[in-house]
C-alpha cells in the first residue's frame, strides 16, 4: 500500500508549519504548540478521506502510535484522572505526526530543508543562551555558563537536539567533503566545534557519553567507507581533545562527572545526595513497584503518585519534593502499562530499528541510537520537549524509509 500521495510542499502551508515546529523546539513548549496547531489546521484543509481510511488499514500506523493508545487505555484504571488526561494531551503528537506525515509525500529536498532549519534553530538557541549568560555576567557578575542556567530548555533535551544536529552536520560533511569548498569546510568544522563545546557546557552526562560514542563511530565509519581522507580522519578525531581539556579545566563540569565516583547501589539512605545517587533510589523504587504491578502497571497518570509514596518509605525527601518520575523511559512505560505495554513499546522500537537497518539510513540509525541511550536515564517522553522531538523526527525519518521500502 502506498501511504504517500500529497506533496508536503503543495500546498506550502503544511511544509512551512512543519518547519516552524522544528524551529521553535529549542525555545520551549510555549513556542512549539502554535506551529503544531497550524500544522494540523493546514492538513485538515487538504486531507482526503480515502487516505485516512487507507492509513487506518496500515499495520505500521497502529504500531507506530502504540504509546498513545496505551495511554488512552490506561486512563480506564487510573486513580489520578487529572494527570491521566494531561498525559493523553502530552501524547497527542505521537498520534498527530504519524497521521499527517504518513499521508503526505516527503521528498529529499523537504528533509534537507527541515534539517537545515532545525540546525539553524539550535545554533540560534545556543547564541541566545550565550548572550543571556554574558548579560548576567556583565550586570550581576554571576556565572551561568553551565547546565540548567545556560539552557533555554532542560539541558538534557537541548543537548539531545544539539547532538542530533551534530550528527546531521557530520554526516553531510563526510559525504559531501570532496565537493565542498575550503571555506565551507572551515565553517562546518567551526560549527561542529561550537556545538560540541555548547553540549559540554550543558553538562548532560548521558548526552556527552552519547556524543563521544556516536561522533567517533561516525567518523571511523566514513573513513572506512572512504568518504574522508586519513588527514580528515585525524583532524576530526583530534576534536576529542576539546571535551577532555574543557572537562579537566572546568570545575563546574568536573563536579558533574565527579558525582559518578560517589555512586552508591547499596546504602541509598546514607548515600551522598546528588543526581546520580538520586537516580539509583528512583530506579530501585520503580523496579519495586513494577514487581508489584507486573502485568498491567499502575495506569496512566499514576506513576509519579506511586513513586512518591515509595519515596516516603525511604525518606527520599528531594524525590518527594520534586515528585520525580522514573527517570528511565523503559521503566516509566513498564510501571505505567505493565509487561503488556512494555512489550508493545519494545515491539514498536524494534520496528523502527528494522526499517532503519533495512534501508541502512545512517541518520535514522543514529537518531534511534541517541533515543535508545537517552531513554536509559530520562523519562524522555514525559515532557513536551521530548515527545515533540521524538514523535516528529521519528515519524519523518520512518516515513521516508517506508516510502523507499514500498517503491
Amino acid at each position: 500500500m502506498k501511504l504517500f500521495s500529497t506533496s508536503i510542499s503543495k500546498p506550502p502551508f503544511i511544509f512551512i508549519s512543519a518547519v516552524l515546529v522544528v524551529v521553535t523546539l529549542p525555545f520551549g513548549k510555549n513556542f512549539s504548540t502554535i506551529p503544531i496547531v497550524l500544522l494540523v489546521i493546514s492538513w485538515l484543509f487538504n486531507f482526503k478521506k480515502e487516505e485516512i481510511v487507507a492509513l487506518l488499514k496500515e499495520k505500521y500506523f497502529w504500531i507506530f502510535t502504540t504509546l498513545f493508545w496505551l495511554g488512552l487505555v490506561g486512563v480506564a484504571f487510573a486513580n489520578n484522572t487529572t494527570k491521566a488526561f494531561f498525559i493523553i494531551k502530552l501524547y497527542l503528537p505521537l498520534l498527530v505526526f504519524p497521521v499527517i506525515l504518513f499521508s503526505v509525500t516527503i521528498n529529499k529536498n523537504n528533509i534537507l530543508q527541515i534539517f537545515k532549519w532545525f540546525i539553524i534553530a539550535c545554533f540560534a538557541a545556543s547564541i541566545y543562551s550565550y548572550g543571556n549568560a554574558l548579560a548576567i555576567w556583565y550586570t550581576e557578575r554571576k556565572n551561568i555558563f553551565y547546565y540548567t542556567q545556560l539552557a533555554t530548555i532542560h539541558p538534557t533535551y537541548l543537548a539531545t537536539y544539539i547532538l542530533f544536529s551534530l550528527i546531521v552536520i557530520g554526516n553531510y560533511f563526510a559525504t559531501q567533503y570532496k565537493k565542498l569548498s575550503l571555506l565551507k569546510k572551515v565553517l562546518i568544522t567551526l560549527l561542529i566545534i561550537h556545538f560540541i563545546i555548547f553540549t559540554l557546557l550543558l553538562s548532560s552526562r548521558i548526552a556527552i557519553i552519547a556524543l563521544a560514542l556516536i561522533f567517533n563511530a561516525l567518523v571511523v565509519f566514513h573513513y572506512i567507507k572512504k568518504n574522508i581522507s586519513i588527514v580528515m580522519l585525524c583532524l576530526l578525531l583530534s576534536i576529542n581533545f576539546i571535551p577532555a581539556i574543557l572537562i579537566a579545566n572546568s570545575p563546574l563540569i568536573k563536579v558533574r562527572f565527579a558525582e559518578i565516583q560517589t555512586l552508591n547501589f547499596t546504602d541509598t539512605k546514607n548515600a551522598i545526595e546528588n543526581s546520580t545517587n538520586s537516580r539509583i533510589i528512583i530506579w530501585k523504587s520503580s523496579i519495586k513497584l513494577i514487581k508489584e504491578n507486573f502485568w498491567l502497571g499502575v495506569g496512566t497518570g499514576d506513576v509519579t503518585d506511586e513513586l512518591v509514596k515509595d519515596y516516603s518509605n525511604n525518606s527520599f525527601n528531594i524525590g518527594i519534593k520534586k515528585r520525580y518520575n522514573a527517570h528511565n523511559q523503559y521503566l516509566q512505560v513498564w510501571l505505567a502499562y505493565g509487561l503488556v505495554g512494555f512489550s508493545l513499546f519494545t515491539l514498536s522500537f524494534a520496528m523502527y530499528w528494522q526499517m532503519a537497518i533495512k534501508n541502512f539510513d545512517v541518520i535514522y540509525l543514529i537518531f534511534l541510537l541517541i533515543m535508545t541511550i537517552v531513554f536509559l536515564t530520562e523519562s524522555y517522553l514525559q515532557t513536551q520537549s521530548g515527545v515533540v522531538f521524538f514523535a516528529f523526527f521519528n515519524t519523518l525519518l520512518f516515513s521516508v524509509n517506508n516510502k523507499r521500502a514500498i517503491n
